[in-house]
């Protein structure tokens, strides 16, 4: 999977390094032959930011100029703006600690001087920094500070960057409603629907995701389908297909396939080799589950394929899904040992997932717990200075939430473990009825010329254009006990099942023959008879 990332990488580098050649060169021109000392300092300040995701040393080169033209020119904002640049450089290359540095002198720089700008993009970029050093509270911290900033200053752009950053934020640490709602504003801030732009295509793409994560399919495929016109307008195929598969997504968990299918096959003919890595896995994925739904196992196969060749993260929920699609697979074609050892992989994953995703949820509440503390202690220190019946209240208001953070946290500890056992038992049941197949198979082989009754239905079912062909033989026993009129308990006693299993077969009966109760279906087997 790294490795894949790398390429692709190397790929958006490449290409990006292309179409900024002309802006690079002409900056370079500016900056040589600039009237004026500040003139230049701007031509260096833009020279440092287009080298600073694509090579270090070019960068800081051009910032360090960039400072030089600024004490000469004696512009404390491009000095400002230099730091900034040299803290980019740093950022790029995910020298972090460097980065800090730079960015914290740039706003101490503009503070002095009353320049909010340089003060609001320091505090921004300083965020950034804490977001991929995984401190999402700081990052979420700096963020909220920058866009006081931003705001003060009516830039809207750098609002909607600060709104996105936080949605993102959100999604991460599972905060999906919160997420939704930065989106919606980064949108807002953005100008959409009036503003066709990549700007706009990121944040409607992240809350069609939210959309879906929180179960809201038809929000997902109406902001879907506003990021397949900006993706047509753009003329680009990429976010085209990106925006396809967004569509499609929400279709199958709808189980309307078909509508699902349209999508995936559009999106299917733009995918070759240099597609994105996602995109070569959703598009697969989303055909190979509408034959699958549809018991078109040959036809499945080859997206399966595709799949194995292309190699699915691991330990993940695509992972799962695609071990849950094999054991499906495997199954129709008949193959039951391989069908129950993809189960058993995919249980294990799903095992693993939810304690995943229980360790993310005690994390987070910790985490707020640490920082009710930190706010706690500080408002205490504050306290010292007021009297004293003002500090007892405001210390037991704070106890009192940190009471009700505890109980929260044990609360959804004890949800998380309860769905946890749930999980189990439901994977429990369904491993049981696969192992039931395996062995009324095994059954068949061993008796298959003591039971009278099932050799009659044999002889049915090998008449051509009988219905009865669908049936498993559990299926047959069950069904030649039910036409006698004998009650559930009847029939499970006598083939030694659950009344639940049994009630499971009976419906599974009832669909395969097209029929709604023992009546009809005694007149179908009579029928075949």
């Amino acid at each position: 999977m790294n490795r894949i990332l790398t390429v692709i990488l190397l790929l958006v580098t490449l290409v990006a390094n292309a179409q900024n050649k002309v802006t690079i060169d002409s900056l370079m021109e500016a900056s040589v032959n600039s009237a004026t000392e500040t003139q230049k300092a701007e031509a260096l300040y833009q020279l440092s930011r287009e080298w600073a995701e694509y090579n270090f040393d070019s960068a800081f080169h051009y910032a360090v100029q960039l400072n030089q033209a600024a004490t000469n020119a004696n512009d404390a904002h491009l000095q400002g703006l230099a730091l900034i640049a040299k803290g980019l450089a740093h950022d790029y290359n995910n020298h972090f600690d460097s980065a800090l540095l730079y960015y914290q002198q740039a706003f101490e720089l503009g503070i002095a001087n009353g320049d909010d700008e340089v003060s609001s993009k320091a505090i921004f970029n300083q965020g950034v920094v804490h977001f991929y050093s995984g401190k999402m509270e700081l990052a979420i911290d700096k963020y909220q500070e920058a866009d006081a900033y931003f705001k003060s200053i009516d830039d809207r752009i750098m609002q909607a960057k600060v709104q996105n950053n936080l949605a993102l934020i959100y999604r991460r640490t599972q905060q999906l409603d919160m997420a939704k709602i930065a989106f919606q504003n980064a949108i807002e801030l953005y100008g959409q629907p009036t503003g066709y732009s990549v700007n706009v295509f990121s944040p409607l793409t992240n809350l069609s995701a939210m959309h879906v994560l929180l179960e809201e399919y038809d929000s997902a495929i109406l902001t879907a389908r506003k990021t397949m016109d900006i993706a047509k307008k753009l003329n680009n195929e990429n976010f085209y297909v990106l925006s396809l598969v967004n569509i499609g997504q929400p279709f199958t968990k709808l189980d309307e396939w078909d509508s699902a299918f349209r999508y995936y096959s559009e999106a299917e003919k733009y995918l070759d080799e240099s597609s994105p890595y996602a995109m070569r896995f959703y598009v697969p994925t989303g055909l190979a589950s509408y034959y699958l739904n549809r018991n078109e196992f040959k036809k499945s196969k080859p997206y399966m394929d595709q799949l194995k060749a292309l190699g699915v993260p691991k330990n993940t929920d695509a992972e799962h899904t695609y071990r849950l699609m094999w054991a499906k697979y495997y199954k129709g074609v008949g193959d039951f040992k391989n069908s129950l050892e993809q189960l058993e992989i995919a249980k294990g994953l799903k095992d693993q997932l939810v304690d995943q995703d229980l360790l993310r949820k005690t994390t987070r509440l910790e985490q707020l717990y640490k920082k009710q503390q930190r706010e706690l202690e500080i408002e205490k220190l504050q306290a010292q200075n007021t009297s004293k019946t003002l500090l007892i209240e405001k210390t037991q208001l704070k106890y009192q939430l940190l009471i009700v953070i505890v109980v929260l946290s044990l609360l959804l500890s004890v949800m998380a473990i309860l769905y946890f056992l749930q999980k189990q038992k439901k994977a429990r049941v369904e491993q049981q009825l696969l192992h039931e197949e395996i062995d009324s198979l095994r059954l068949k082989i061993s008796s298959i010329s003591s039971d009278l009754k099932l050799d009659k239905v044999e002889i049915s079912r090998n008449e051509e254009g009988s219905l009865l062909t669908s049936l498993t033989e559990r299926e047959i026993d069950i069904l030649q006990i039910a036409v006698t009129n004998k009650t559930n308990a009847e029939i499970a006693d006598e083939v030694c099942l659950s009344i639940n299993t049994v009630k499971y077969h009976l419906k599974n009966i009832y669909v395969k023959l097209g029929v709604s109760s023992r009546l009809e279906a005694r007149e179908i087997v009579v029928g075949s008879s």
